[in-house]
């Protein structure tokens, strides 16, 4: 079953009492945790979707535009840099929404980071090396696969894990109302390309199911 179960630490901010937001990492080199404040198909009390499309509101079900989990992650990354853009709010931005599509360069320099971008599995090894630079803060976008067809899905990255069994994970920030309460559910689409919970809640993804990424950063202030 993948040897997920097995971990030692789960928490991957200890170091900061539990409050990445709060705290730093002391010795300066830091993978911000991108925070899941959204999720593109939440709903309200009365079942009704809270971020739709606010041209048209034609199609309440789904988010806005084509790509709502990435307009979710870029919402998530604004949230982590303390500012206040929801998904329509990043949305109406017509430099980060064009025709439909996100343009990842305008989010980076609308937000004040560089953006790194590649194709293929965003790797532990990649991961680390951000962890070895002293002199940047690194908040990760990665695009997962989600079910049988392979479906692209944009979600935010929180940490790695390697399971027992040596399969290498990131522990993502979900962007969909799906990404989590798959753990006891073998049918999930989910869960059958690899996808695994842990018991404090993690959703942890195969590096394996990566297929695109896009690294922002920032010089640490000193």
């Amino acid at each position: 079953m993948g040897g997920i179960y097995n971990l030692v630490n789960l928490h991957l901010y200890h170091y900061a009492g539990n409050n990445p937001v709060k705290y730093t990492d002391p010795d300066g080199r830091i993978n911000v945790a991108i925070i899941s404040q959204y999720k593109m198909n939440s709903t309200n009390s009365n079942n009704q979707h809270l971020y739709t499309n606010p041209i048209t509101n034609s199609n309440p079900v789904k988010l806005i535009w084509e790509e709502g989990c990435a307009i979710t992650a870029i919402a998530n990354l604004a949230f982590t840099l303390g500012l206040n853009d929801d998904p329509i709010d990043v949305n109406a931005n017509n430099n980060y929404v064009t025709n439909g599509g996100v343009s990842w360069l305008n989010v980076s320099m609308g937000l004040g980071l560089t953006l790194t971008p590649g194709t293929g599995q965003f790797t532990h090894t990649i991961y680390n090396t951000q962890e070895s630079d002293t002199a940047n803060n690194f908040y990760t976008i990665v695009k997962v696969q989600y079910n049988a067809a392979n479906s692209d899905h944009w979600v935010g990255v929180r940490g790695i894990h390697t399971g027992s069994d040596g399969t290498e994970y990131i522990v993502i920030s979900p962007t969909s109302v799906n990404d989590s309460g798959f753990a006891n559910n073998p049918n999930s689409v989910r869960y059958q390309q690899g996808w695994r919970e842990g018991t404090n809640g993690d959703v942890y993804v195969p590096v394996n199911k990566i297929t695109a990424y896009k690294i922002y950063s920032a010089p640490i202030e000193p």
